[in-house]
Formats: C-alpha cells, structure tokens, sequence
C-alpha cells in the first residue's frame, strides 16, 4: 500500500512501507524433486528396474524485502520467464534479467570429505585434492555420472530392435553408437514438435513421432530433455560449463506415450494390432516451474570410482544438494540488498535398494521352504543358482579386483534373473557363461545385452502402460523351463497364450511380500525399508534395519522378538519424514493437526500406540482403503467439499464404514467382507500378523478392483472418424473425463455415442493404478480440509490440441495431469499447488521426506537427511525447519502473520491474531481463490460493488495489484474487462 497515493488516503489499513532486512531473501527459490526418494542402482549392465532419474523443480519467489517495487512495499510475487528466452528469469516491475545456474554438491563440506579419504569407513576412497572438487560453498561436488560412477550410457543396447549382438567390446564406441541403455529406456515417450504437448494438425500417424533416445538421443549426464548432471566447476572452484534451469511456462513439460484398452482387446495375434490410445498426455512437470528433467544424478561424489576395491555401502550420500544461484546474463553473480550471493538449495535424494541384503546369499538362492537350491539352464548346461552367484561374486571380486560390496551387487544381478528363470521360465541367463573370463561391450558375462523389466511389464511409473502377453515374449527370452510351464504358446488356443505379464510394481511386491515379509515384533512387515534405500546422511550402517544375510534386524527372525521397524537408525522414510520424526514437536506446534476420522484412529493406535510417539509406517498409509476413499470421491471443491460429494468428512471408523456401504464402494473381494465395518476399516489400516486378518498384501494383489480412468466410445476417434487410423490402429474416443459418470455428450457437446462405457484403469494402462493418483496416499486419506491436495484435471495444453481449449486459457499455475489424476479427484501431492500457486512440496518438502526431518543427535549425531534439514532453515527467516513460514517472504507482525490482513477473516477469525488460524487460510488462498475476499481486503474493506475495468486498472498502473489478480476479479465479478 502506497500511504502517499491519494486513493489510498481512506485505506482502513494504510501503514508506512516495513522496515527492510528483517527477512532473509529477496528472492525465495524453493527446491525439490517430485518423489522424497528415487530408489535405483548405478550398474545397467544386467538389468533395470529403474532408470536414474532426479529433476530439479524449483520457483522463485519475489518477497517483500526486494525493491524497488512500485507500489513502494509491494507483494511477494512468482516471477516466471522472458518470453524470448525459457532459460531467462525476468522481472516484469523492474524489467531485470537473470538465469539460475544449478549443479549438485554431495552433503559433505570439501574439508570433512578430505578428513575422510583414509577414513577406515571408506566413506571417500580414491578421493585426493585434485578429484574432490569444491563449489563456492565449499562442498564436494556431484558434477558427473558416467564411468567411474555408472554403467548407463556405456551398456549396449540395441535401440533399434533389442536382438542384435553388440559390435564392439569397447564401452566408448557404445556411447559413441547410441545403441546404449540410456536411449533405449525412454524410447517409447514420444513428441511431435515440443516438449509442451504441441500435436500438428492432431494427428496420432506414427511417423510423425519423434521417440526419445531414437529420434532425439540421450546425452551422457543428461536428462531427456538435454539438461546435464550439473554445471562444471574448475579443482579452484572456478566455473567452466554453466547449466541453467528452464521454465515450463503455461504449458508445462507434456510428453506422450501409448495406452493399451483391455476391454476391446478381442483381436488375435500381436497388440500392435487391437484397439488403443494414441497421444496420452504424461506431465512430467507442472506449468510454472523452473525445472532440469530426469537427471541421472547418483548418490556418490566426484572422487567416487566404482572400481576401487575399497568402494563400499558407506560411500552412498543419499541426500545431494540441489543448488541454484541467481547469475546475469554474463553469468555474474547476481548481490541481494545486503551484498550477498543468492545462492539456494533443496534436497536431490537418490539412493540404492538393498538387494544383495538377500540375492547374494543364501537368503533368496537356496531357502529349504522354497524348495532349496533351484537349477537353471546356462552356456555350460543347467547349473544351481547358489553356485553360479558365487561363481559370479568370486569373478568380480577376485578376478577383476572390485569391492566386496560391488561383487555382491553384481552376484546379486545373476539371482535375480537366475530366479525369474526358473519361477517364470524366461531364459535371461542361457548365454551366461559362469566360467568366462572375456567380458563383452555389455559390462558383464551374460553374453546378451542387458534385461530390461518394462519391455514386459507394464510400469506407470516411467510410463509404459503395456504388458506383453506371454505369446509375445522374444523366443530369445524363453528357457529350458518355459514349455513345461506354459506349453506352445505361439498356439493362440493355448490358453497361456494370452496371459498378460502383470505391472511391475504388482508382481515385485506381491512375490517379495510372499516369500520374505520380514515381519517386526510388532507384526508389521518390515519389507518396505528391507527392500527399499534406508541410507543416512553420515554413511554410517549401524543400526540398519536389513541384516547383510537378508533378515529383518527389528524382527524375530533377526533375534529381536520385540523390535519395531521404526525404531531403525533412518531410512528414506522411516526416521527422517515428518510422520516417523518423534522430535518433529520441537519444530512445529503439538497442538491441533487437523485428524479426520481415519488420522485420528491411526494417531491413538499406531503413532501412539506403543505408548510413546513413534510415528505410523509405510503400510499406515500405502492401503486399500486409500483407493476406495478415492473411489467415493466425487468432488467440486478440494477446499470444501460438500458432505454428498465424499466420505472423508465421517466423524469416526464406524460412520466411515456406514458411509462407504451407502456409496456403494464393496471391499476387496480379498477381504471376505461384503460390507464395510469399523474392524474391517481398522485391519485395512494397520495390517499386519497381530490383525484377525493380515491385508498387507491387498494393495498389490492382482485380483483386485480398481477405479474408472474415463468414459470411452470404440466407434471413433478424435482426429478421424474412421477406424483404423493411418498406421491400422484402433483408436478410442474419449468421451467424458469424470470417473464417476457416463455421460451423455462427449467433449465437445455432442450426443454420446451408445456404446460409451466407463472403462476401469486396469483396462487403460496395464500398469493398473499404481504411481498414479487413484494408487497413491493422500494428505486427505488423514487430514482434514483445507490441508489436503486440490483437484486433478486435464492438462491444458492437452485440452488445447483436442481443441477444448485455446491458449488463451493456459496458465502457469495448472495442475491438471489426467490421466495421472482425474477431474473430481484429489490430486497427486507432488501436481498440486497451494498458497499462491506455490507447489505443496515448495513450503513442506517431497512426500517421503516431509519437513521436519528429524534432527541431529536424536537418532544419530547427524540427521538423517543432512540436506532437507538445512534447507527449510535456509528458507525460514527464523532459521527453523518446520514447513515454510508466513515470514519467508512476508512482512510479519509479532505473531508471526502477515501485516496488513486483519481484515481478512477465517472461520470467523482474524487472521492477524492468530497464526494457526492464518495458516489454515493460507492453505485456501489459492491461485483459483476469491481475491475480493482476500487480497482486496488487505487495503480497505469490501468494495466489490463499486469494481470496475477503469479501478481495476488503475491498481494495476499503480503496482497495487498483478494482471493475474485483476484477471481473477474480473473473471470473478463478470465484467468483461479482457485484461
């Protein structure tokens, strides 16, 4: 508020502009990846579950300490990109122009890294002064990935066909081919002219598909869209190739790929041939963000050689530093107002699962109720797989002089395929010669390029929505055990013929859950963090929750008949996120943390349920139950959804269960129940052997129901009403988009066609539910409104090229990411956006690990996850490191609110006096909220009668409000104003 502006004379709340310096930042650069976690390895050279993929996704954030602003005080504001220039950041008050260079640092400083090159832990070996590099902050550095810390690029892959040989056996002629792992992985997401869902002329001609890793090659220490591992710095510190971030702009980062439609599939022979979807939109990142995609990132500093014979488990650092620095156009540093560098930074977590815990020994090779020691066939014959693992150890080991720790990987790599040999009858290890000492381009002695999961399972996760049924399984990849299993498959009257290979996630939780649920002395299975990364920011192991014979340490089988999975030393949960952190009152408030019925049940009886706080697990939150809340959903308002339209609003288990029998949602015919009851409710949320029934399992089982993805018509298609279309697919219409409803016109107005049915999602993606929004928690699943996710929705720049929409209507704070998430629904936490169209993850951190992590000297004398822990200090002005505050980039009074707002109230409540209160407000001051009813209210009191286009712009020429405000109240009030 300008005082001295004669119009604002009458203000009700007309103050002089704040005193400068009280925050920390003129610019707020709030970073993240998408995931708290991404689980990968660094050897591609056997197989893959996933590939190493770490974005940086950032905003930046304009506060009320920068000046000048013209209004004098000023409001904090999103500051996007010159449209000239998507690598450009640009001031639209002052006209400034900057770029954001990133690079990636390991969480240790240069000097603690040094401390530790002859440490007996190994923590950094070969590191010497010339190969730990520093950054200005005087971290060691993460700059590279391939060669001395992945086998990525430099694992052949035939790209073209995946059945030729390799045609060298030297690594760099493989990089140099393109015929390599890294291009092969993402080849079926495709573009047509952008990365920002442009579809000329709307075709779905697959000609006209540019495939990545194909058409467009994968750069070594890239990502898919050509962004580096990281800026290079210099052994002095110097820069030598600078990386800057992108903005998304109104568009976002759209990616396509194809979707098979189960329920039409009546048509013999291969897939390629039945009725699909062509062009189905994937977002990888939201509009409005500054982003560096799928960087193959590890969690090993520069110094780190996989090849060094003391390279061990402690060595990983899962928790890099994302950094940022505001730069001008010649790559200056850019001084705030008090002459500093603005230099930010957020978490990078990547880590590796624990596989050889298990597949190194005995564990998963040789298990006497397993039926013991299993034969598979080989180059020499049919050999047991607990003499090939440890001819495979003893190779790598002895012969080629690598770690301990990398031999068992390696080792680990021939159980897996070894096991799948003999359970499923593919033939991954018939040109496997145990007794060879010749190693081929692939990197190892499988004498066939590398075993990619996705070429038969369906993963939504990196989005490969199609399953191959076992008739079109490469007869390369059959074994000596397939015809006893499955007989003549290329007979299509066989019925294993067309058997559909389950999605990935399904068939690794359901086997592993089967044979080693590695079940707590609490009854809880101990799986999630056995498998998954559980590594910490010291690269300490003590106190880690897997045994290195594959037992779970806080169970009875690891002689602990009383432990709980919990009480391990951290993980990429466990012990570090905001719902496993017992010390998390010590940074935010212990009083009312906004339960429904269900978090309410699982805060008395889970976190609380062994007498002290303990937090909830991994299975509190990854249920069934979250999918049927989902199923119920029928929402208009996230905010403040009406009773009719969920059951969320239930006042305790036993009016959940009336509530879900009234909408009609049956349990899982896995369950036995034909009707919902408060006992049902509760062993679905904490499953486990103390249950009458143990449901852990439900979530993955392949007999379960999903929900709707969207009503579909067979009878045309969107670009063509004749089918085929040009290539001889049979494309489907999609004709409404709400999951809960067949309607009766289609997109566009038009009469439904009569055979338009709702079709479930394990009928569009083979992938089923999981990864999208119907298979993943939510903040809604526990909390009450408004601290929950917003809608799901159709990607505007997808609308645009069905032409629903124009780009006019494109804006950088959409969030719609069908068929991610889906109208009417809660979104995905990591697509939503909240206060002002920051992102959810901007102000609370990446699910998985949620601020605050836990502290230092609580668990272990360094927290867990180093990095997240100074980053939301970084942030806050007060330097704590809950979520971010009000202060972060507001003027604040002595209650921690906002200055100026005590005329906005919520719930009947003043905002200004109460800081719990003006949280929960924050919360639905979104971009799509009421600025008469907020932003208006901060100068005078309610004037929405006497708005017109002439005041409106007048504030706007006075720097009193932004364009995307008047936009707001003009859409709001119906003036037609056209700003």
């Amino acid at each position: 508020i300008d005082c001295a502006d004669p119009d604002c004379a009458s203000a009700t709340v007309c103050q002089a502009p704040p005193a400068q310096g009280v925050m920390k930042h003129d610019l707020v650069i709030p970073m993240n990846y998408e995931l708290g976690m991404h689980c990968t390895g660094f050897d591609f050279s056997y197989c893959c579950v996933l590939p190493p993929y770490n974005s940086i996704l950032a905003q930046v954030v304009k506060t009320e300490k920068s000046a000048p602003h013209v209004s004098g005080v000023g409001r904090p504001s999103m500051l996007g990109a010159d449209p000239a220039d998507h690598t450009v950041v640009l001031d639209p008050e002052t006209g400034a122009k900057y770029r954001l260079l990133y690079w990636h640092e390991d969480q240790r400083s240069r000097a603690e890294a040094m401390a530790n090159v002859a440490a007996a832990d190994g923590s950094c070996p070969g590191c010497s002064p010339t190969t730990v590099n520093n950054d200005p902050n005087g971290h060691v550095l993460n700059t590279q990935s391939e060669g001395s810390k992945l086998l990525y690029w430099s694992a052949y892959y035939d790209v073209a066909n995946g059945t030729s040989p390799a045609d060298s056996t030297n690594p760099a002629d493989v990089i140099a081919s393109g015929d390599n792992f890294a291009n092969q992985i993402f080849s079926h997401l495709y573009i047509y002219a952008d990365a920002e869902g442009t579809i000329p002329g709307h075709t779905t001609a697959d000609s006209q598909q540019l495939n990545f890793g194909i058409d467009i090659p994968i750069p070594v220490d890239a990502g898919p869209a050509g962004h580096p591992v990281s800026s290079k710095f210099n052994s002095n510190g110097s820069l030598a190739t600078p990386a800057y971030l992108t903005y998304t702009g109104k568009t976002g980062t759209v990616v396509y790929t194809d979707s098979p439609v189960t329920p039409f599939d009546d048509f013999a022979g291969s897939r390629t041939d039945v009725v699909q979807i062509d062009n189905v939109p994937i977002v990888l990142t939201n509009p409005g963000i500054w982003e560096a995609l799928g960087l193959p990132l590890t969690p090993f500093a520069d110094g780190v050689n996989l090849t060094d014979p003391t390279f061990s488990e402690s060595a990983l650092r899962p928790y890099a530093r994302m950094t940022a620095e505001v730069v001008d156009l010649n790559n200056n540093p850019v001084l705030d107002s008090t002459g500093n560098p603005q230099v930010s930074f957020g978490t990078a977590p990547i880590d590796i699962p624990n596989c050889e815990r298990c597949h190194s020994n005995a564990r998963a090779n040789d298990r006497p109720d397993l039926g013991g020691a299993h034969a598979v066939n080989t180059a020499i014959g049919m050999q047991d797989i607990p003499t090939l693992v440890a001819s495979e150890y003893d190779y790598w080991r002895n012969t080629m002089g690598l770690s301990d720790w990398y031999a068992r990987i390696k080792a680990s790599a021939i159980s897996i395929l070894g096991n799948h040999d003999y359970k499923h009858g593919t033939g991954f290890l018939n040109n496997y010669d145990p007794t060879s000492t010749v190693q081929t381009s692939y990197l190892s002695r499988l004498g066939r390029q590398a075993v990619i999961c996705h070429n038969c399972h369906a993963d939504n996760v990196i989005a490969v929505l199609e399953s191959k049924k076992l008739h079109e399984i490469n007869p390369a990849d059959r074994g000596s055990r397939w015809t006893t299993l499955y007989g003549n498959v290329d007979d299509l009257n066989n019925p294993f013929a067309n058997y559909l290979v389950p999605a990935l996630t399904e068939a690794m939780h359901g086997q592993h859950l089967a044979h080693s649920p590695m079940t707590d002395g609490q009854g809880r299975s101990g799986a999630c963090q056995g498998c998954h990364p559980a590594h910490r920011s010291d690269g300490s192991m003590a106190n880690y929750p897997i045994t290195t014979d594959g037992l779970n340490a806080f169970g009875p089988e690891g002689g602990n008949p009383t432990g709980d999975n919990r009480d391990a030393a951290g993980g990429c949960f466990v012990g570090r996120d905001v719902h496993s952190n017992s010390a998390r009152y010590g940074e935010i408030p212990a009083g009312d943390i906004h339960l429904n019925a269900v978090g309410q049940w699982l805060q008395t009886n889970v976190a609380n349920g062994a007498g002290s706080d303990k937090g909830i697990w991994c299975t509190n939150c990854h249920t069934q139950l979250q999918r049927d809340l989902y199923k119920a959903d029928h929402l208009t308002s996230a905010i403040n959804p009406a009773p009719a339209t969920t059951v969320r609003d239930a006042a305790s288990l036993t009016d959940l269960a009336t509530q879900l029998n009234a909408a009609g949602i049956a349990p899982a015919a896995a369950t036995g129940a034909t009707t919902w009851t408060s006992t049902l409710i509760a062993e679905m949320l904490d499953p486990g052997s103390h249950r009458a029934h143990d449901f852990t399992t439900l979530p993955w089982l392949a007999g379960r129901t999903t929900g709707n993805i969207a009503a579909v018509s067979v009878s045309a298609t969107l670009a063509n009403p004749a089918n085929p279309d040009i290539d001889g697919e049979y494309n489907v219409s999609i004709i409404g988009l709400d999951p809960n409803v067949v309607p009766a016109t289609d997109l566009f107005g038009n009469p439904a066609p009569a055979d338009t049915m709702l079709v479930p999602q394990d009928a569009a993606t083979d992938g089923r539910d999981y990864w999208l929004s119907v298979g993943a928690p939510k903040c809604a699943d526990c909390h009450t409104s408004p601290f929950v996710e917003g809608l799901g929705g159709v990607p505007t720049a997808y609308a645009v090229q069905l032409g629903l929409a124009t780009a006019a209507d494109e804006k950088e704070t959409d969030t719609g990411a069908f068929p991610i998430n889906q109208p009417a629904k809660y979104s995905n936490n990591r697509y939503t956006k909240g206060h002002q169209g920051i992102t959810c993850q901007g102000c609370h951190e990446s699910i998985h690990g949620l601020y605050p992590v836990t502290p230092p000297g609580y668990v272990a004398a360094r927290a867990i996850d180093e990095t997240s822990w100074e980053q939301a200090a970084m942030l806050n002005n007060d330097s704590t490191h809950g979520p971010v505050k009000c202060a972060s980039c507001h003027e604040t009074n002595t209650n921690g609110t906002v200055k100026g707002t005590d005329r906005i109230r919520y719930n009947g409540v003043s905002i200004t006096a109460n800081l719990p209160t003006a949280v929960a407000w924050a919360h639905t001051y979104t971009a799509g909220s009421s600025k008469l009813d907020s932003t208006c209210l901060r100068c005078h009191s309610d004037k929405r009668s006497e708005v017109d286009c002439a005041e409106l712009s007048t504030h706007m020429s006075r720097g009193r409000i932004e364009l995307r405000h008047a936009q707001a109240v003009d859409a709001e009030l119906g003036l037609g104003c056209g700003f």
